[in-house]
C-alpha cells in the first residue's frame, strides 16, 4: 500500500457521514472517467456533469448539495435531456475521457462566470438549466477551437 493510500485509509474513521458521502461520490465519478481497470469505462454522463457542477461551485466558495440531492431536483429531468447533446459536443472535441473531463470542467467554470454577470443569485439549478450553453460559451472564449480540433490542445498545456 502506498503512503498516500495509507494516509487516506488512516483518515477515514475521522470523516463525518456527509464527508464520507461526498468522498464516495467523487470516487465513483473518478472511476467512471478513468475506467474500471480493464480500459472499458461505462458511466452515467449526467452524474459526471453534476459532479463537475458541484466542484465548480465549491471552488468558487458556494455551498452545493450532494449528487443524490441534485438528482432529486425538479429540473433534473430537463437537465438529463440536455446531457446527450453536451456529451456529443465533448466527444467531437476529444475521444479521451480525461480530456473531455477537463474540457467539461473548463466549460462549467466559464458557464458559472457567465451566469454570475446576470446579477441574479447563483444556484446549482441555474447551472443545470443552462448546460446546453456550454458549447456556445466555449466558442466565445475559444473561437473556432472546437471546429478545428484545437480545443483539446488546451488540456495538454
Amino acid at each position: 500500500m502506498s503512503s498516500d493510500l495509507r494516509e487516506i485509509v488512516d483518515r477515514l474513521p475521522h470523516l463525518s457521514a456527509g464527508e464520507l458521502d461526498q468522498l464516495f461520490e467523487r470516487i465513483k465519478a473518478l472511476r467512471q472517467m478513468g475506467g474500471n481497470g480493464n480500459g472499458h469505462a461505462k458511466s452515467d454522463d449526467s452524474d459526471v456533469i453534476l459532479d463537475t457542477i458541484i466542484r465548480v461551485m465549491q471552488s468558487n466558495g458556494l455551498t452545493c448539495p450532494y449528487l443524490k440531492q441534485l438528482r432529486q431536483r425538479r429540473n433534473y429531468t430537463s437537465f438529463k435531456e440536455k446531457v446527450p447533446a453536451l456529451m456529443d459536443y465533448l466527444k467531437k472535441v476529444s475521444t479521451n475521457r480525461l480530456e473531455q473531463s477537463v474540457i467539461l470542467d473548463l466549460g462549467v467554470g466559464l458557464l458559472y462566470h457567465d451566469i454570475k454577470h446576470w446579477s441574479i443569485p447563483m444556484t446549482d439549478s441555474l447551472i443545470m438549466n443552462n448546460i446546453h450553453r456550454i458549447p456556445a460559451i466555449m466558442d466565445v472564449h475559444f473561437p473556432g477551437y472546437a471546429r478545428s480540433g484545437m480545443l483539446k490542445m488546451l488540456v495538454k498545456r
